[in-house]
């Protein structure tokens, strides 16, 4: 009678461990099916994009291939005090903040460097987050944003490994940081900044942050986070220039807009 009481006490036992090995086992099945969906959906999410991402250009101040800006003496003895501080690099606890940080030192070295100021202190920032972050995709668009003419090129070839890596919101987070960037330095001097646009380079501003916009919408599923991104870019998303002119009365009206923007790309930096 003990004996039988004991094995129908050890079925009692073991019908609800393998239950339960059994759900682990299922979650973890789930689990592995929704992420290669996820991976799956991505991957034509990316697919739509990359032919605009190839044809992605800087700004002409910091592209080597419409031309190397020259500053007068007298233009480089009034230096630029809206760059960010690249000291604020070694208090940066979230991997968004570091790409971004990344990507907005980047465009302020091109600006330091054109008024013959310091840039060590920029390389340094941009060296210490870059060891943390490891992250070489990213990296080769740090490096090549004014020295390669191809960097549209580069950019689509770093979407498609940061997609692959899971690293897709970060992506478009240093993405955007580089182009909102471009553009505050742009509104601190319009009368500088502007002449170098033709009607075509400030046309690609516009397919800029549309491509932007279609990015960042298509990450909302899987990211939510970046459903709040979309929000404080909506500003930008209205530029709407065919060309140089156009583009001048954009910047002038949403000045104050894009300079908020900027503002919320610092936070905590």
């Amino acid at each position: 009678m003990k004996k039988i009481y004991f094995l129908m006490l050890t079925a009692l036992v073991l019908v609800p461990c393998c239950k339960t090995k059994n759900a682990v086992k299922a979650l973890e099945e789930q689990k592995m099916e929704e992420a290669l969906l996820t991976e799956e959906e991505l991957k034509v999410n990316l697919d739509s994009l990359t032919i605009s991402l190839r044809k992605i250009k800087p700004v002409p101040f910091l592209s080597t291939e419409s031309g190397a800006v020259v500053l007068s003496d007298k233009e480089k003895m009034i230096k630029p005090d809206y760059l960010a501080d690249p000291t604020d690099a070694r208090n940066l606890p979230t991997l968004s903040q570091k790409y971004r940080a990344t990507a907005i030192y980047t465009v302020d070295r091109i600006v330091a460097d054109l008024y013959n100021m310091p840039v060590s202190n920029y390389d340094e920032a941009i060296q210490r987050i870059g060891m943390e972050l490891n992250d070489m995709a990213f990296y080769e668009v740090t490096r090549s944003l004014r020295a390669d003419s191809n960097i549209g090129q580069i950019i689509s070839n770093c979407a498609e490994k940061e997609y692959r890596a899971g690293r897709a919101n970060f992506f478009w987070e240093a993405t955007t940081a580089i182009l909102v960037e471009q553009l505050f330095v742009c509104t601190r001097d319009v009368d500088k900044f502007m002449p170098m646009f033709d009607d075509e380079s400030a046309a690609e501003i516009t397919n800029n942050f549309a491509l932007v916009h279609k990015g960042i919408s298509s990450l909302v599923d899987f990211y939510p986070e970046m459903k709040s991104l979309e929000k404080v870019l909506e500003p930008l998303f209205l530029i709407n220039a065919d060309n140089a002119d156009e583009l001048r009365n954009d910047l002038i009206s949403i000045k104050n807009e894009i300079s908020a923007i900027r503002g919320t790309f610092l936070e905590n930096l």
